[in-house]
């Protein structure tokens, strides 16, 4: 017989308790009445192709802007040493926040910053391609590389 309870009030009346981070899963009782810990499997997948998306996305960001600057400088009409501040501020940004990202996960909560961090840089992906000038896009580079870290 298997009876489902859910885990964080099981685990505090069994008196165990879960690790900083560790996300509550589903709780069963096995047939000897011990409880047994079930990790749904569906969520697993879930999150680790949302992770996988993610990271892939951002690497193709970055390596389409370094393809994409001859053209974006001849659109612009920049000149060479304006147009490296496309790549330059994504990265200072991009530098700034991987330190702080530890600190935002503990704060925030994983789960929350990710999805704020994918929202954010999917938003600052499209200001980017509506971008008028050198300008507009250098500051949305800069929120893009704020959102790529977390």
């Amino acid at each position: 017989m298997s009876d489902h309870v859910p885990a964080a009030r099981d685990a505090s009346a069994s008196g165990e308790s879960l690790n900083p981070g560790q996300l509550p899963g589903r709780i069963e009782r096995d047939g000897s009445g011990t409880l047994d810990s079930v990790a749904p499997k569906v969520n697993r997948a879930a999150i680790t192709i949302s992770i996988m998306l993610a990271t892939i996305m951002q690497a193709i960001d970055t390596t389409i802007a370094n393809v994409a600057l001859p053209h974006i400088q001849g659109s612009l009409s920049a000149a060479q040493d304006q147009i490296t501040w496309v790549v330059t501020s994504y990265i200072v940004a991009a530098a700034i926040m991987t330190p702080l990202t530890g600190w935002l996960a503990g704060a925030f909560g994983i789960k929350r910053v990710f999805l704020i961090s994918v929202v954010g840089f999917t938003a600052a992906s499209v200001l980017c391609g509506l971008a008028e000038n050198l300008t507009q896009i250098v500051l949305f580079r800069l929120l893009q590389g704020s959102a790529a870290r977390p």
